[in-house]
Parts: structure tokens; sequence; C-alpha cells
């Protein structure tokens, strides 16, 4: 039988990863594209400007692809160190 808490702390970590790997889809699909048509647009019409805000708007997204990335890392170890700690015998047998 799988500890409460242990089965609690592993519910969390999937439903955040859950959450962080639909984020990571939008960003990737969705935004990323998006703002790198931006700075070739604005670059394409001569407005370095609005090149430069969009260029930082793709930085920022892009720093946070790279988060999400490092959190998702992070959880699946968290993961695999709850199986583990799971298949420890309890020592109340």
């Amino acid at each position: 039988m799988v500890d409460p808490g242990i089965h609690a702390e592993m519910t969390i970590l999937i439903r955040r990863e859950k959450e962080l790997e639909e984020e990571l889809k939008t960003l990737e699909d969705d935004e990323l594209p998006v703002w790198s048509k931006r700075v070739g647009l604005a670059e394409e019409k001569g407005m370095p400007d609005l090149a430069d805000q969009a260029r930082e708007r793709l930085r920022e997204l892009q720093a946070q692809v790279v988060k999400n990335r490092a959190e998702l890392d992070s959880i699946d170890m968290q993961k695999s160190m709850l199986r583990h700690e799971s298949r420890r015998p309890s020592g109340n047998e």
C-alpha cells in the first residue's frame, strides 16, 4: 500500500507537470513563432524600436521555456525519488 503522504505529493507533482507541459506547448507552438515573426516584420518595415521590443518579448518567452523545462526536470527527479521511497519497507511490518 502506498503511503498517503507520498500519494498526495505525487498527485501534486503530476498536476504541476501537466500544467507546465501545456504551457510549454503553447509557448513553443503559438507564442514563440508569433513573436519571432513580429521581429522579422518590424525589421523588414525598418522599425528598429519595434523590432527591439518584439525581440525582448521573444527573449522573455525563451527564458520561460528554459525555466519550465528545468522545473519539469526537477519534477521528474522528485517523482523518481518518491517512487523509490514508496518501495522501501516501512519498518512497521
